[in-house]
């Protein structure tokens, strides 16, 4: 048993948009033929498609990667997130909206409070407008570039696991008694990855070299 067409008209009635019955159009998609009215017509190549020609032949198309295999971001969302945190936070500090002493890295609040979590909060916490603005600086250049070769998710991941890895050799060779901060761990990690990064890639790292120096 056939089911019939919401488009169809009676005959000698014009025809009407396939998706609403009580509007008349001489409009067809091109694809599918179906009457299709303004509010349902996105424009194409040649003509005009259909809400669901247009959904498949998005769905055809395949992704952009990058040169490592991720797909291609629109926007480097990650990058900005992570200087917002950071830029919100000191300005919590600034304002003495919570006590610095709390979230920093110390070995002992780890080792005999288990205060596991201060090897991540202390990573976007600063100690001075120098400090934040360099490291920021940093992460503003090199993150967006990073996370279009890496995609949002491993970019992240990246960050996460570079920071932790700072506040862990702070745990082992720092003084016990001394209280660190400072996403300098993250970024030291982003330096490691651009330049094994470009060097697989053939691209130039002499002002990565540079930055690390300084």
């Amino acid at each position: 048993m056939s089911t019939p067409d919401p488009a169809a008209s009676p005959a000698g009635a014009p025809p009407v948009c396939y998706r609403h019955p009580d509007r008349e159009t001489y409009i067809r998609c091109t694809r599918c033929e179906r009457p299709i009215c303004p509010d349902c017509m996105t424009s194409a190549a040649v003509g005009f498609q259909c809400p669901e020609c247009v959904a498949e032949g998005r769905a055809s198309v395949r992704p952009v990667r990058s040169r490592l295999g991720a797909k291609v971001p629109t926007k480097p969302y990650v990058t900005y997130t992570l200087i917002g945190l950071c830029a919100l936070l000191f300005a919590g500090q600034t304002l003495n909206a919570f006590t610095d002493s709390d979230f920093t890295m110390w070995p002992v609040g780890v080792a005999v409070d288990d205060q596991y979590y201060r090897l991540l909060t202390s990573m976007f916490l600063h100690g001075s407008i120098l400090h934040i603005g360099f490291n920021m600086l940093v992460l503003y250049s090199l993150g967006p570039a990073l996370e279009n070769l890496l995609g949002h998710v491993r970019f992240a991941a990246l960050y996460v696991i570079a920071g932790l890895g700072g506040s862990v050799a702070s745990f082992w060779f720092t003084d016990f008694r001394v209280q660190s901060l400072g996403a300098s761990g993250a970024i030291f990690g982003l330096f490691g990855a651009w330049v094994v990064i470009g060097r697989r890639l053939n691209v130039p790292i002499q002002q990565i070299l540079g930055l690390i120096a300084i």
